[in-house]
């Protein structure tokens, strides 16, 4: 699910402060678009052919940042039960770009999708470590951020939410990537939109949280 939906799972978050995570299909999607062209331009033979969980990261744009990296997503899977990550064929750290940037701050706004069994992440503008609102989001959303690390804070009648470089890598690892892993996990069931949702909120919360099994954020 885009952290967004498709024809294929995603999690989305829209706008800066995500009030909601709407799974609506939108005609144009820098973010689904870059994943299905990874897929199938960039990484199709080798997602296909090898028998182990491929991980490739893309360089970076330059008004991005991935907080991740190669290493932290192989601890990330080497913590988790092998079971979760059966018939994972891939994780995709993509690089980014300036149709991504532009609708940044917008609906649009994605930091993952799990498609085609495999999980794509997109990097974080560095813009937006700092963001500022009107009103604090729903409770759980601002939770989510805040287990985290997330530091939220009022200012001249403004909310602002900040994400240091080490919590915004504790999110990506253990709720976005944890998140669309449990769509994976949860492939084969025919559930609603909104419980598919809700069910890798739980996954997220249960297996990314609860039941940490190693240090994902330090590891380098």
């Amino acid at each position: 699910m885009l952290y967004r939906k498709k024809t294929a799972h995603k999690y989305q978050r829209t706008g800066s402060w995500a009030k909601s995570k709407q799974t609506n299909c939108n005609v144009f999607d820098p973010y689904a678009h870059a994943a299905e062209y990874a897929f199938f331009e960039k990484y199709y033979d080798v997602l296909n052919a090898s028998n182990e969980i491929v991980i490739k990261y893309e360089n970076t744009h330059e008004k991005f940042l991935m907080p991740v990296s190669s290493n932290d997503i192989a601890t990330a899977i080497n913590s988790l039960p092998v079971a979760f990550t059966r018939g994972l064929k891939g994780v995709i750290l993509l690089s980014g770009s300036n149709k991504q940037l532009k609708v940044s701050r917008g609906n649009l706004f994605c930091f993952g999708i799990y498609y085609a069994h495999c999980i794509f992440l997109f990097p974080y503008p560095k813009d937006q470590l700092v963001v500022s609102s009107q009103s604090l989001p729903a409770p759980h959303i601002q939770r989510e951020y805040e287990r985290a690390g997330a530091i939220y804070c009022r200012k001249n009648n403004l909310w602002f939410r900040t994400f240091t470089k080490e919590s915004l890598k504790k999110f990506y690892l253990r709720e976005v990537f944890v998140h669309e892993l449990g769509h994976h996990v949860d492939r084969h069931k025919k559930r609603t939109a909104e419980k598919s949702e809700i069910y890798a909120d739980w996954f997220a919360t249960e297996y990314g949280f609860k039941r940490v099994r190693g240090s994902y954020e330090n590891h380098d």
